[in-house]
């Protein structure tokens, strides 16, 4: 029997291993965590590292990114109007692609979560806190009801690892980055663990897929300079040419 080779599964599969991973890591930390560390950090509401957690939690806000993104494209398209030469040109044709990009990234991964937020219809920590109430109820479209997945993760994900796939040299930076800011909202007693987590996961597979199957496809270039680890992990496998009879 051929031995099964994990590493293989994964640049086979990466997304249904990824969404299996995702979701069963969400429902331990819906049995086990969610609760437990709601309870936890609202105690320890005032200490040095919530106060850090508070200050940059807002990073992850997405109307902050898509007026940055958009004024970055704006600036790149006046500059293409009056460039010194051809190199130049396609530079910032490729910027203006790159922002693109990114802003796609935030922008369709936050609907998905937006529509998520209605179906599922999770109670917020702040709810527990106050009466303890606490689950689901699905279909309420309630917008209060708004905590699952968390939008703050899935936009700091998708901006991270659109980053990781413009400028993979600072990969570790950006994703770092991004795993702080996802960790802030159950830190500030926003958000279940949970819904960090779901958040997370679609915020990360959203530019994968966007780049792969619509900028690729289409001959779009959106990276600058060599791939890192980190690209390379979530590539498609390479097919092996077979060799010529001899």
């Amino acid at each position: 029997m051929a031995r099964l080779d994990p590493s293989g599964l994964l640049r086979a599969a990466p997304l249904r291993v990824s969404l299996v991973t995702a979701l069963a890591l969400a429902v331990v930390s819906n049995l086990l965590w969610d609760r437990s560390l709601a309870l936890y950090f609202k105690v320890r509401d005032h200490a040095p590292l919530v106060d850090f957690f508070r200050d940059i939690t807002d990073l992850g806000k997405p109307g902050m990114w898509f007026v940055g993104l958009a004024f970055g494209g704006l600036v790149a398209r006046a500059l293409t109007l009056v460039p010194p030469s051809a190199t130049w040109t396609d530079r910032l044709r490729r910027v203006q692609d790159a922002g693109v990009f990114l802003f796609l990234s935030v922008a369709l991964s936050g609907v998905f979560v937006n529509l998520l937020k209605l179906l599922t219809g999770r109670h917020r920590p702040r709810d527990l806190f106050a009466d303890g109430t606490e689950g689901f109820n699905f279909l309420a479209f309630d917008p209060y009801l708004n905590s699952f997945p968390s939008g703050h993760s899935q936009a700091i994900f998708a901006l991270a690892v659109g980053l990781v796939l413009v400028l993979p040299r600072f990969d570790h930076l950006w994703i770092a980055t991004a795993v702080l800011i996802a960790l802030s909202r159950v830190a500030t007693s926003v958000h279940y663990l949970s819904d960090v987590i779901i958040g997370a996961w679609i915020g990360i597979v959203a530019p994968i897929l966007l780049k792969r199957y619509v900028f690729d496809r289409r001959g779009i270039g959106v990276t600058f300079g060599p791939e890192g680890p980190l690209v390379r992990l979530f590539a498609p496998p390479k097919t092996k040419q077979q060799e010529p009879d001899t």
